[in-house]
C-alpha cells in the first residue's frame, strides 16, 4: 500500500537527485571519479568507457609459444597463424597440432594412458621413445652384467 508508493517515490526522488548532480558537473568540471590505473579523473559514465582503453593494452600471452601481445583481438589473430599450421587442437588444453597422430600422442598426458611397457622390468611410459630411452638402461646393465661375469670368470680361472 502506502508504504511501497512511499519507498518508490524515495527512490524516484534519488534518482532525479544523480540525474541533477550529474548534469551539474558539466558545468562545475567536478570529477569525483578516478582510474585506479593511470588516476586520470572522470564521471561515472566516463569512468566506464575510459576504463575499456585500459582492458585494450593489457599483455596478452599466447598458450602456444608464449608470445606476449597487447590485446586479446591481437592474441586472436595471433593464434589463427597456429591453427592454419596445426588445425587439431586438444580440447582440454587449446594446444595444437598438425597432425591427429601428434594431437593423441599429446592427449595421453591428460589422460594418465601410458601404452608402452618395458618388457625387462614392466614399467609404462606415454609415448615410444621415452621407453626406448628407458631401455638402453637395461641394455648398459646388460653389458655390465657381461663384463662382470667374464672379470669374474677370469678371476677364478686365475685362482686355480
Amino acid at each position: 500500500g502506502k508504504s511501497h508508493q512511499a519507498q518508490a517515490k524515495k527512490e524516484s526522488q534519488k534518482e532525479q537527485a544523480d540525474t541533477l548532480k550529474g548534469h551539474q558537473r558539466i558545468h562545475t568540471g567536478e570529477r569525483p571519479f578516478s582510474c585506479d590505473t593511470c588516476g586520470k579523473l572522470a564521471c561515472v559514465d566516463s569512468l566506464r568507457k575510459h576504463l575499456q582503453t585500459h582492458a585494450a593494452t593489457i599483455p596478452c600471452t599466447c598458450v602456444l609459444c608464449g608470445q606476449r601481445l597487447s590485446s586479446i583481438t591481437e592474441l586472436r589473430s595471433h593464434q589463427q597463424h597456429h591453427t592454419v599450421d596445426r588445425p587439431h587442437s586438444c580440447g582440454l588444453c587449446g594446444k595444437s597440432f598438425n597432425n591427429t597422430g601428434n594431437l593423441n600422442r599429446h592427449q595421453r598426458i591428460h589422460t594418465g594412458e601410458k601404452p608402452f611397457s618395458c618388457d625387462t622390468c614392466g614399467r609404462s611410459f606415454n609415448q615410444g621413445n621415452s621407453l626406448k630411452a628407458h631401455q638402453q638402461i637395461h641394455t648398459g646393465e646388460k653389458q655390465l652384467l657381461q663384463h662382470l661375469s667374464v672379470r669374474i670368470a677370469e678371476k677364478l680361472h686365475f685362482q686355480r
